[in-house]
């Protein structure tokens, strides 16, 4: 069957088709891009259901070989494609079409592009999006912020480098600042849209503002050896978080709100002064490290027992356990 929306988004291709017939391009590529946004949030409300969502990535995959046709043949072709993005992963739209795969496309203009679009006829795009092009204006400005060079390093690793940042073509994916003397995270950060993962250790933090929720992407949020007290609310929001460390801190308690973050893996809180456990924490089904080392936790609720049997890795009380992790 059919959904409603799925059928609007294929009137829309058919009525594209027909603009191309009258040699009215743009006018196609507005209605393409209409039908593409529906293709797109069709996608995710029906991502547990294969069957259905074949059928819509099928379709999908249709208008946007003709759309990539037409960006091809128009002079402003740039202008619609940018239209396509949007600032929190770049190729929002294009969103699960990715892959890693050499340079197969030149764009009009002689332009090539840094990131690749695989559709399914086996086509292969690459995108080097303008707004990413300012990542590097961003890393440059936060040098000059801190008075360091910050070089661009395969992976973030502190034992290797405790400064630098990874990226994929010109999009800055990490990000680590060691020993800088941040009393706050600096605004540029925030510029960084398709950041997933920030490390900042051993400054003097004490706060997050709210603009850290506007990092969509960030999966890993490393905090180590700052002046935090308390985990901040807004941490607790963001629920794309896959692993979050905070060790050495002054934190007395875990927030109940922890359990919120529904998808982290790996939650590190060891040398702090906490004491208790939280039976919320038995909300993160995925959990598999948990380090609460050297806080003055003396004894597990009973209620927590058998969630925190199940982890891969646990450790509590004043078992010595080294914060200096990546």
């Amino acid at each position: 069957m059919v959904d409603s929306r799925q059928m609007e988004a294929r009137e829309l291709a058919m009525k594209a088709l027909l603009q191309i017939n009258q040699n009215k391009l743009e006018e196609a590529l507005d209605l393409l891009s209409k039908s593409l946004q529906i293709f797109n949030e069709l996608d995710k409300i029906y991502e547990q259901d294969p069957t259905k969502r074949i059928s819509i990535l099928q379709d999908r995959d249709k208008v946007l070989d003709v759309m990539l046709w037409l960006i091809e043949k128009l002079d402003k072709g740039m202008v619609y494609l940018e239209r396509m993005m949007d600032k929190t992963t770049g190729l929002a739209i294009l969103h699960g079409l990715l892959g890693d795969l050499p340079p197969g496309k030149v764009m009009p203009d002689q332009i090539t592009f840094q990131r690749p679009l695989v559709l399914s006829s086996g086509r292969v795009i690459w995108f080097d999006l303008e707004e990413h092009k300012k990542d590097r204006e961003v890393i440059h400005e936060l040098e000059k912020g801190i008075g360091k060079p910050i070089p661009q390093v395969p992976k973030l690793d502190p034992f290797q480098n405790g400064i630098g940042f990874t990226a994929n073509g010109n999009v800055v994916t990490g990000l680590i600042l060691w020993y800088c003397e941040l009393t706050e995270i600096p605004s540029l950060i925030f510029k960084l849209s398709a950041l997933q993962e920030l490390n900042l250790g051993y400054d003097k933090i004490s706060q997050v503002p709210k603009e850290l929720l506007e990092l969509k992407d960030l999966t890993y949020l490393k905090l180590p050896g700052n002046q935090f007290t308390e985990i901040p609310a807004i941490i607790c929001q963001m629920k794309s978080l896959q692993a979050l460390s905070m060790g050495g801190n002054q934190l007395r308690e875990i927030p109940s709100e922890i359990g919120n973050l529904i998808h982290l893996r790996e939650l590190d809180l060891r040398f702090n002064k906490i004491s208790h456990i939280p039976e919320t924490i038995a909300q993160l089904a995925h959990l598999e490290l948990l380090n609460l080392a050297n806080n003055p936790i003396k004894e597990l609720p009973e209620s927590l027992k058998k969630f925190l049997s199940r982890l891969r890795s646990f450790a509590y009380g004043n078992r010595v356990s080294l914060i200096f992790t990546p």
